[in-house]
This record gives structure tokens, sequence and C-alpha cells, in this order.
């Protein structure tokens, strides 16, 4: 039986919307209840353990059985409150229906991530790859990341200038990508803690991305990398790792060298196969041949474009590039 989230807030109507939409959200593994008055929500818990509680702000709410009934408790806080010390998580609660979602189902996740522990496995790099950046490319990678989840414990990396994560929920963008280049470049001995508490995540796909200027990605070496690289095979809650890398330079090479599964994505063409041949000349001179078995090369048709608008990741499974990438999951 599905996992259960509730809705507690004095405001009804606020209750039942937000449950209307988590309702019409069919990938997430929850039965949604709400409530406005103390009693039915005891009653209900007399039955059933509710697995996420949101938590409206001036309602009344018995400890003792909160703490034997609920796993999590988010509070819905009616101003912004992102820096303030509360027992439980805070979410802004008059803002999108989808950003509250969003940011619902990542602490959710971030909280199961800390109860499951670091994983012992072996953990695997995926590099996606592209020479010529461009949002259907983008999008092929998005969807092929979130396709890993099915199977996978994944936290995807997009290397992309301009990142932009309105897709994941997003309506402003958040720059944990850039804190976290900071912490590494100052070789901060906390790093994968602070790589663990700058993740986000919609529904099973963890990602660190968001940038304060692109110049902080272009500012990572080789180097860096490799030491974030050697940290991440040491203490990795993930079993895969998959980087979208939009750009080429030092930091994305020496990526690529440690990958262990590369996908090189380009369309069909003659301007895009030649800027492909130019960059494998390249990559071949530093010493990276890409006749190896780990390297799959993926073209896109020329004439695949978005038909109609994608605002969400609901849309984007709508689309033909979804069902491509999902059906490229064969590698070993």
């Amino acid at each position: 039986m599905n996992k259960c989230l509730a809705i507690y807030d004095s405001d009804m109507t606020f209750a039942s919307g937000l449950m209307e939409y988590f309702n019409r959200r069919r990938d997430l593994d929850f039965e949604y209840f709400s409530f406005s008055e103390e009693e039915y929500l005891l009653e209900f818990l007399s039955k059933k353990e509710v697995e996420v509680l949101l938590l409206g702000e001036g309602v009344s709410l018995d400890e003792e059985i909160a703490k034997n009934k609920i796993r999590y408790i988010y509070l819905l806080a009616e101003r912004p409150k992102e820096n303030a010390m509360t027992e439980h998580p805070t979410i802004f609660k008059y803002q999108a229906a989808a950003s509250i979602v969003s940011q619902v189902i990542s602490e959710y996740n971030k909280n199961n991530n800390e109860m499951a522990g670091i994983k012992s496995g072996k953990l695997e790099i995926i590099s996606i790859y592209t020479p010529l950046a461009d949002i259907i490319k983008y999008y092929y990678a998005l969807s092929l990341s979130y396709s890993y989840t099915e199977r996978k414990k994944v936290l995807w990396i997009p290397f992309d200038l301009f990142s932009t994560n309105f897709l994941l929920g997003e309506e402003i963008a958040s720059h944990s990508l850039s804190e976290f280049i900071y912490y590494l470049k100052e070789s901060n001995p906390n790093i994968s803690l602070k790589e663990k508490e700058l993740t986000r995540y919609y529904d099973g796909l963890a990602y660190l991305s968001g940038l304060t200027h692109g110049l902080d990605l272009i500012s990572l070496t080789g180097e860096d990398v490799n030491h974030w690289l050697q940290l991440m095979r040491r203490s990795s809650y993930y079993d895969t790792v998959v980087f979208y890398l939009g750009i080429y330079t030092d930091a994305t090479v020496e990526i690529l060298r440690q990958s262990d599964y590369v996908y090189i994505i380009s369309k069909e063409g003659f301007y895009e196969q030649r800027v492909l041949n130019e960059w494998e000349r390249q990559m071949e001179f530093l010493g990276l041949k890409m006749d190896q078995d780990r390297y799959h090369k993926i073209k896109l048709p020329i004439d695949m474009v978005l038909d109609g608008k994608i605002g969400t990741l609901e849309d984007l499974k709508k689309h033909p590039i979804w069902k491509m990438a999902s059906c490229e999951l064969n590698h070993p």
C-alpha cells in the first residue's frame, strides 16, 4: 500500500487545492489526505501512520501522537523563513503548488538518503557530452538521467553555463553548484557533507545545479574535478553520477577521462558532423580515442523539434525524446 502524505492547515481551501495538485502527480508513491481540524487528523492517526505531514502555522498538534505516528513533519510557513532555525524543515506556503511539491519531495528524499547511509558499492560515473549544445540535447540528457532512477540511485550534475531548472519545479533558480564549487576550490574538509546539503531532488532524481555565474563553472580545473571524483568514489550516497557536459573545458575533459561510460550526442547534418569530427581529433590528441567500448554515439534526427510548450518534466515525458532516451539504457 502507498505511503500517506497528509496536509493539516486551518485553510481548508488551500489544503484541498494542494492535495488535488499532489493527486495529479501520478509519479509519486503516496496516498493524500487533507485536514483542517485536529480532531479529524487524530482520528485518522489512530488508524494509520503518516509518512509526511505538511503542518500549517498556527494549528495545534499533540506532540506525543505526532512522534509515534508521523515520520516526517514539514512546516508550511506564511512568510519565507529560509534561514530560520526550526525543529522541522520549513516550506513557504504562498508559492506555486509545483514549487511546494518539489521542495517536499526534495526534503523527503534527502531525509531518506540520510537514513540510508553511505553506499558501499562501486560508484558509476556517466557523462553525456555534446560538442554543440542545444535545448533538444539538454532535454535528452535530462530524460536519460531520469530514466536511470528506475533502477539506480542517481545524482545528476549539469555543466551548463546558463542553467535553468524550471522543468524540475524551480521557479527561482538556485546557485547550489556555484556554492559547491567555492567549497571545492577552498579544499573544505567537509566537502562531501556540503555536497549532500546542497543537493536537491525531483522525485527519485537527485541533482546539483544552479550557477551564480557561468564563469564559476569555467573556473573548474582538471585537478579540481579529479579531487571531486575521488571524494565521490570514497563517500558517495549514489549508485550513479551523471554529468551533462554542455561545455568543453579542462574540467570536462577530466570528467570524460574518468567516466565509466560516455554518451556522445549530436544531430544529423553536415556542419555538426564536421564539428564532431574536429572534437574527436582533439580528444585523440589528448589521448582519448572514441573507438573504445565505453563511448556510445547517439545521433538525434535533425528535424526533431519541440512541438509545443514544455514547462514541466511531466510535459517532457510526453515528448518523443523521452521515449528515445529511455530506450538507451542498455549498456553493461
